[in-house]
């Protein structure tokens, strides 16, 4: 029983301090200016490693920071980001190597649960695999807000949401990839691997990032199936838009030098 109490009380203060890192790694995002490209310094577009292992290092106590009536710089930015993101990170490999869960009922609000992708802890610390790599929790925020425009965008009642219009939805998470792609590799990719280079030695962000829009385009032609059901001449024109998709984001990934997977196609 006391064994069973603690678990529950451990998992309990896992998903909230989920939540609050969750919240910490939206906030910074934001505050770069996320969901829209990134400015990244050039000092980190090819060697960020030592940069960013100097921002995640843990903070000596007393060291105060500069004045913070001034306007923060993009670099300041990219290093609360950071901080954020391994902070997150680093919970998440500790849930990971305890296996603990946190208790589905845990008394928190439904509405905070949605702002952390749910707090429930899957087996293996909520790092979902899926065959070559781990899906992040920081990952997992920022493709929140991007997945909140899509739905705005193409799973409303707004005129850019139609269904003899397959190749717009398509073709607008191309570009989220694409110009993200310097962002994922210097700076997320980074900070996470950093955070264990031993286990997340395997960690890709981009592949991560990259299914993550699969996953909402999926979603949305599930959703509109019944519908495409009853035009077939419409479901034939989404089917192969699907499959040129799939090939411009092999090509997307080939480019980046990254493999394939099933995970990584609409059809």
């Amino acid at each position: 029983v006391l064994q069973s109490t603690v678990r529950v009380s451990l998992g309990e203060l896992l998903c909230e301090l989920r939540i609050s890192f969750t919240d910490d790694v939206a906030a910074a995002a934001k505050d770069l200016g996320w969901p829209k490209v990134i400015e990244i310094p050039p000092s980190l577009q090819h060697s960020a490693d030592g940069t960013i292992a100097d921002w995640i290092r843990p903070q000596t106590p007393g060291v105060t920071p500069g004045d913070t009536r001034k306007k923060p710089s993009n670099m300041q930015r990219l290093e609360h980001f950071c901080r954020a993101l391994a902070r997150l990170t680093t919970l998440q490999l500790i849930a990971l190597e305890s296996q603990e869960q946190p208790s589905e009922d845990a008394d928190i609000p439904s509405a905070r649960r949605g702002a952390a992708h749910e707090c429930a802890i899957a087996e293996g610390g909520g790092a979902r695999s899926r065959g070559f790599y781990l899906d992040v929790w920081g990952v997992d925020c920022l493709l929140s807000a991007l997945d909140v425009r899509f739905k705005f965008h193409f799973r409303s009642g707004r005129k850019t949401n139609r269904l003899d219009k397959p190749d717009w939805f398509l073709s607008y998470q191309l570009s989220r990839l694409k110009e993200h792609l310097l962002f994922l590799d210097s700076v997320v990719q980074t900070c996470v691997r950093l955070c264990s280079p031993t286990l997340l030695a395997r960690y890709d962000a981009l592949l991560q990032f990259a299914a993550g829009l699969v996953d909402q385009c999926s979603a949305k032609i599930i959703a509109d199936t019944p519908l495409l059901l009853t035009q077939g001449s419409l479901l034939m024109l989404t089917l192969s838009e699907a499959i040129s998709f799939d090939e411009s984001l092999a090509l997307v990934l080939h480019s980046c030098e990254r493999p394939t997977a099933r995970e990584l196609q609409l059809v």
